[in-house]
């Protein structure tokens, strides 16, 4: 597992995650890990961590598998990572929830299931999985189910003017070949 190095204990964040072209026999798993998840499992492993799988479009944490939590996922699909933390009085308003292009999932782990708590951005891959993580301010295809107050994971270390613009480019370039390929196949 790779983990992000900026975390967020409390308020609603967003992330997002390209799968690009891996090997056929690639897995990816994408999800939220606190500081104690371990590095050398994948995400959803231990208690500290929680995933979702590519393959059956599983949800995943302490090793335990739900498969049809959502679609499964593959090449050119976009995967958001949503979590919103409340404070200790009110952990049961706490939910994770991942996205498929811009549809949500639905919640995969609400209230106690998700104790207080630094949580991070986390992905892991095998086999030669390829993918491009983007923690915003802009994303590639923002789901249109978000509230307006929900924050980029990167809104934790803003960016500087400079880097921003940079950013946006980057953004609209993807966005713009995301539109030529769908444009091709049509």
């Amino acid at each position: 597992m790779v983990r992000a190095t900026h975390g967020l204990h409390w308020g609603s964040y967003y992330w997002e995650l390209e799968v690009l072209q891996g090997s056929p026999d690639s897995h990816i798993r994408v999800g939220w890990s606190t500081r104690q998840g371990e590095l050398q499992g994948p995400v959803g492993f231990d208690q500290y961590s929680y995933a979702y799988r590519d393959v059956g479009g599983s949800k995943v944490h302490r090793s335990i598998r739900v498969d049809g939590y959502g679609e499964p996922f593959s090449t050119g699909d976009i995967i958001g990572c949503f979590i919103h933390l409340s404070d200790e009085s009110s952990v049961h308003l706490n939910r994770m929830s991942f996205f498929k292009n811009g549809i949500e999932q639905g919640d995969a782990y609400v209230g106690s299931e998700i104790p207080c708590g630094v949580y991070f951005p986390a992905v892991s891959l095998y086999l030669k999985a390829n993918v491009r993580v983007n923690f915003g301010p802009s994303f590639i295809l923002r789901p249109t189910s978000l509230a307006a107050n929900v924050n980029a994971v990167s809104e934790l270390q803003p960016m500087s003017y400079e880097d921003r613009k940079i950013h946006e480019q980057n953004i609209l370039a993807i966005r713009s070949q995301r539109l030529e390929s769908l444009n091709r196949i049509a």
